[in-house]
């Protein structure tokens, strides 16, 4: 009996260090030099690899993804990668999330959700008012205009664009 025990905890330790080092790789940060293969050059295949990645980093980023094109990020990402200087990629990304990069802003999604939120929002604290529909399209439009015109992701940023238009479009 023990020694069914044992073997049973013994194929569990097993498994779960397997799974645990899937989700490590998977999750593994890819610095440049990751990506520059030993030799202290970026060849175009390894600049559009980092490329790749930072795509994919973006679009498994709810908010990220929500806030900016994710593709536009990539191909910004893989322009500024041209450049002659030697850039790490986290001064990189971190300039392209908060930086005037509005090309890149995702101003359809930005509103969607501001508009969800607004019904959600409208449909306790403005029961009674029967323009919620045309209110929350403004504040919908007027929180996706804004942060196109400085796009920062910073939540309590956002949550001040979404207060602001809310206040404005009344």
């Amino acid at each position: 009996m023990i020694k069914n025990l044992m073997t049973a905890l013994l194929i569990i330790c097993a498994l779960s260090a397997f799974t645990a080092d899937d989700a490590a790789a998977q999750y593994e940060v890819k610095d440049s030099f990751y990506f520059m293969k030993g030799d202290g050059e970026f060849s175009d295949a390894e600049k559009d690899e980092e490329a790749l990645y930072v795509f994919n980093t973006c679009q498994s980023n709810a908010i990220q993804s929500l806030y900016f094109d994710c593709a536009c990020i990539a191909g910004a990402f893989r322009q500024e990668r041209d450049s002659e200087k030697l850039v790490p990629q986290s001064q990189i990304i971190n300039a392209l999330f908060n930086d005037n990069n509005s090309q890149c802003a995702n101003t359809i999604g930005i509103a969607g959700d501001a508009y969800e939120s607004c019904q959600e929002y409208s449909s306790i604290y403005r029961a009674r008012n029967k323009d919620n529909n045309k209110y929350c399209k403004c504040v919908a439009n007027k929180t996706a205009l804004n942060f196109q015109k400085k796009p920062i992701l910073n939540t309590d940023y956002i949550r001040q664009l979404r207060s602001g238009a809310m206040l404005s479009c009344k």
